[in-house]
């Protein structure tokens, strides 16, 4: 890092160093708190566009084939950045380690910056923001991540502090109801943030002949799944063509990811990302408001496929409609529409009977 900073004599303020971020895994989790801290430490954003067949294909060829649809996906974006930016000085991946002194993140997050750097997807140096809550806070891991752009730790602090209250303006518009892609849209407008290539999302058709029999369905799934169309064929809109009240993780309420998840008396979750689909389920379960569960699964992935089992049998047991959708490339649109939609039209006849 210290000798690409002199490169760019980026110390004497004579270049804005240019960051590229890959639309990809938790960039609609976190983008606003990434985006805040880099523009706010004098970084130029380049984020790469939505996901289309050319990134996933791409991707694809340069996977290992039994790696999950998400890696792939990514290693798809950081290709876009590599080929489409050249002049990028860094790009962008987290190192995500643990968010709790309870879990850790899937392995794959651990090392995706050292597997991404020593790829044959880019030739552009990679800038890692480490991620260990237990090691360190959110705080010092954003100090040690200013110093790599020779910032001082006050500077560091204080852009730190801006992304964080970006994340919080994100969070108060999910909970007004706005799902992740339209709250991005919001605080981050095509006409204004160019760079960040969010578009306004278009309503679907609505199939009108439903709207007398309104449904509420949580979608569980990770951020990877449940915002990246192209391999869940769209499925929220689909579902709200539907008249289905959508709610995914995002959008639950803080206080159902308060505690650890205890599966039994001797066993407790290990994994950060399967806790709040856990956590989500279970509130699920126990809310005759909504009315069945749809789980997103990545073909491959390990912890999900732990997870999925436990899952169902307490969706089981409470009588609550539940299916599983598993998500790859070869995930065929009109197979996931059918089921999904004769998903909706039981539990739909089984409530208006």
């Amino acid at each position: 890092y210290k000798k690409k900073i002199e490169k760019t004599n980026y110390k004497k303020k004579t270049k804005r160093l240019k960051v590229g971020i890959p639309r990809s895994l938790y960039f609609h989790k976190y983008f606003p708190l990434w985006e805040g801290m880099l523009t706010s430490l004098g970084c130029e954003v380049i984020v790469s566009p939505e996901t289309n067949k050319e990134i996933l294909t791409k991707g694809s060829n340069q996977s290992a084939t039994d790696l999950c649809i998400p890696i792939k996906i990514h290693y798809g974006h950081v290709n876009y950045l590599s080929r489409n930016h050249p002049d990028l000085d860094f790009i962008f991946i987290p190192r995500l380690i643990s968010d709790s002194l309870d879990h850790y993140y899937c392995p794959k997050f651990i090392i995706l910056p050292d597997v991404t750097q020593h790829s044959a997807v880019s030739n552009i140096p990679v800038i890692e923001w480490t991620i260990n809550a237990r090691e360190q806070s959110l705080m010092k891991s954003a100090i040690e991540f200013g110093k790599k752009l020779g910032k001082s730790k006050e500077e560091s602090k204080l852009a730190y502090e801006y992304g964080y209250k970006k994340l919080e303006e994100f969070h108060e518009l999910i909970q007004d109801g706005l799902i992740v892609p339209e709250a991005l849209y919001k605080m981050y407008p095509f006409d204004k943030y160019p760079n960040y290539k969010f578009k306004k999302r278009h309503p679907p058709k609505l199939k009108k002949d439903y709207k007398k029999y309104p449904l509420s369905i949580m979608v569980l799934g990770h951020p990877y799944n449940t915002y990246e169309p192209i391999i869940n064929h769209g499925l929220l809109d689909i579902l709200k063509a539907n008249f289905v009240d959508v709610i995914t993780v995002e959008n639950a309420p803080k206080e159902v990811f308060s505690r650890r998840v205890e599966i039994d008396d001797n066993l407790c979750n290990f994994w950060d990302n399967e806790d709040e689909l856990m956590a989500l389920s279970d509130y699920v379960i126990h809310n005759d408001e909504i009315d069945g569960g749809i789980f997103l699964i990545s073909f491959a992935c390990g912890p999900d496929s732990l997870i999925q089992e436990v899952i169902m049998q307490d969706f089981d047991m409470q009588n609550k409609p539940f299916i599983d959708l598993t998500l790859d490339e070869h995930t065929g649109e009109s197979q996931l529409t059918t089921r999904v939609e004769s998903f909706i039209e039981m539990i739909r006849r089984k409530k208006y009977k």
